[in-house]
């Protein structure tokens, strides 16, 4: 069964808009066009990333496709990120929801 999932965190602002963190097909293609290395035969290593810039590639996609209105680039979301977010904090919430996700997926199977 397919679920979608929608990630949404009330308290991040950037460039003063509340953004919807959307993980969903179209931050996947994005984050494969921005250098995510994509492998039909290791998905989950393509969808949940392990190293901190992947991650953070990750959530801006699904910052950019989730949030209308929004034009920044990545460079400007990682500066953004530094000065008006607390960075541990966005990052230590959005690895919750990925790994929620990952155990939900587990127990579906």
């Amino acid at each position: 069964m397919f679920t979608e999932f929608e990630y949404t965190n009330e308290i991040m602002k950037i460039k003063g808009i509340d953004v919807v963190v959307e993980y969903n097909m179209r931050a996947l293609l994005m984050y494969e066009k921005i250098g995510g290395q994509f492998n039909p035969n290791n998905l989950e290593d393509f969808c949940f990333p392990n190293n901190l810039e992947d991650l953070c590639k990750l959530l801006y996609c699904c910052v950019v496709t989730g949030t209308s209105g929004l034009d920044i680039t990545y460079q400007e979301f990682i500066d953004e990120l530094g000065k008006s977010q607390s960075p541990y904090v966005v990052l230590l919430e959005f690895i919750d929801f990925l790994n929620d996700m990952k155990m939900e997926e587990a127990d579906e199977e």
